[in-house]
């Protein structure tokens, strides 16, 4: 009877575990993970006072702001932007990322109308100084 009373035990003190367990996680309070708080865009002076379409694009890719105007053209609604998917309604493509890539101008089709982009280097500081590409689209008449 003695291995009968240490298994009688050993059931209890799991049972107990157990339950101290569920206890434990419904009492401790959950983890909830820190969400960064959103930064304001960093526009340099002049872009947002323009009627052209702006879009400031930071190396590798991501895009830091596009005014009303390129949301308008590109069809964007509350989503964040996204460089290929605004590359994927240019005409070629191709042109449109160059433009994102390297200083100068291009001509391309923006939803069946031509449009001419410009781009320049700009310096823009939020939380530290860096530079951005601003791409700036006029349509042609």
């Amino acid at each position: 009877m003695g291995s009968g009373i240490i298994g009688i035990v050993a059931i209890i003190f799991g049972i107990a575990l157990f339950t101290l367990a569920i206890l434990m996680l419904r009492t401790v309070p959950r983890v909830q993970p820190i969400t960064e708080s959103p930064v304001a865009p960093p526009v340099p002076p002049g872009v947002t006072s323009t009627a052209d379409a702006v879009l400031l694009v930071q190396a590798g890719g991501r895009v830091l702001y596009t005014n009303q105007e390129a949301r308008e053209w590109f069809g964007l609604l509350e989503e964040d932007p996204n460089l290929e998917r605004l590359a994927r309604r240019a005409r070629p493509s191709e042109v449109f990322l160059g433009l994102c890539a390297t200083e100068g101008t291009g001509r391309f089709s923006l939803n069946g109308v031509f449009v001419e982009g410009s781009f320049f280097l700009c310096h823009t500081t939020v939380a530290a100084p860096y530079w951005c590409l601003c791409i700036v689209l006029r349509f042609l008449h």
